[in-house]
């Protein structure tokens, strides 16, 4: 992956303030780069979430990778400590990918070994 810097020449400031941020990650700054991928699949992709861009596409594509990821990361610490059948009912019944949240559940559920 090529890394390409990017200035905000020619783009007016009112234009920057008036595009609201479109990702989980709000005023993060972004940089150009340069990736190698499949062009079909980029298609198929962006028709599938209905992305304007290949940028769009993979920007989802990156937020969706992190909220799975903390998820997991959650689940593995949360597994140190059998859930009570509410809990378990509670798992059953959410749709995982609208958890994402900062909780470290780690340092609220330490071993107790």
């Amino acid at each position: 992956m090529r890394r390409t810097s990017r200035g905000r020449g020619g783009l007016g400031t009112s234009l920057l303030t008036s595009i609201p941020p479109d990702g989980s990650i709000s005023g993060m700054a972004k940089e150009k780069v340069t990736i190698t991928l499949d062009r079909a699949k980029a298609e198929r992709a962006r028709s599938l979430v209905g992305a304007r861009s290949t940028s769009e596409l993979v920007d989802r594509a990156l937020d969706r990778l992190i909220r799975a990821e903390r998820i997991r990361q959650d689940m593995a610490a949360y597994q140190h400590r059998p859930p009570t059948d509410e809990e378990a009912e509670l798992a059953r019944s959410v749709e995982w990918f609208d958890l994402d949240d900062e909780t470290d559940w780690e340092s609220l559920y330490p071993d107790d070994a």
